[in-house]
């Protein structure tokens, strides 16, 4: 059974056989970005919202673990940053801050 370019490219992001720059930057930085946006700009009463925040949630998983696994296949060249690690770092920071966001709106 093959394979659609669909399946093939969301099993390369999951697994983090993208580059590192297009996992960060592109789904990661900006795809994050826009996929939060509707979760910020609509009302909470809005139906729309039951939606949008689930898609929101697969979206930011399927990003996230495949952003880790490239940042942790990432070698860098002599002299150069360690840019894995510091994607990792990022990531880290940025879950723990939605945690807390998602714990402060709870109260």
């Amino acid at each position: 059974m093959k394979k659609s370019k669909k399946q093939n490219f969301i099993t390369n992001l999951w697994n983090g056989n993208e580059s590192l720059v297009t996992n960060f930057w592109v789904f990661y930085i900006i795809g994050g970005t826009i996929v939060s946006l509707p979760a910020i700009v609509l009302p909470e009463t809005s139906y729309a919202i039951l939606f949008f925040v689930p898609f929101q949630f697969v979206y930011l998983i399927l990003v996230i673990v495949g952003t880790w696994r490239s940042a942790s296949k990432f070698k860098p060249k002599k002299k150069q940053w360690a840019w894995g690690t510091i994607a990792q770092v990022y990531i880290v920071l940025s879950v723990l801050r939605m945690l807390i966001g998602v714990v402060t709106n709870l109260n």
